[in-house]
């Protein structure tokens, strides 16, 4: 599969059904080189994803360390915290399941 902002798709080798882009530059992480990785990936799910990723984008450190405290508050599982929140309304406002190595990062 193919999204337009960030390229070919391919299974990761761990895991099939992650799909994931090259190595992109991610400016949330000053720059440093991630994949995107997308799960339960549907042809109508496309626009979405161009979206949040477009969002996503746009955000660098400032917006990192904006969010950091929260990062630590965040259980391993998820549950209730403020980011584990943020993080749920992103998805969900963008209908997407996309975050993957991204969002493992955010505390760095």
């Amino acid at each position: 599969m193919q999204i337009a902002m960030i390229g070919s798709l391919k299974p990761n080798p761990r895991v099939p059904e992650f799909l994931e882009s090259e190595l992109l530059p991610i400016p949330f992480f000053d720059g440093q080189k991630l994949p995107v990785t997308l799960l339960n990936l549907h042809e109508p799910d496309e626009a979405d994803i161009e979206d949040a990723l477009s969002s996503f984008l746009k955000l660098g450190r400032q917006d990192r360390l904006a969010i950091s405290r929260y990062v630590r508050e965040l259980p391993v599982n998820g549950g209730n915290s403020p980011l584990n929140k943020i993080l749920t309304s992103i998805t969900s406002s963008h209908r997407t399941k996309t975050c993957g190595s991204m969002c493992n990062r955010l505390a760095y």
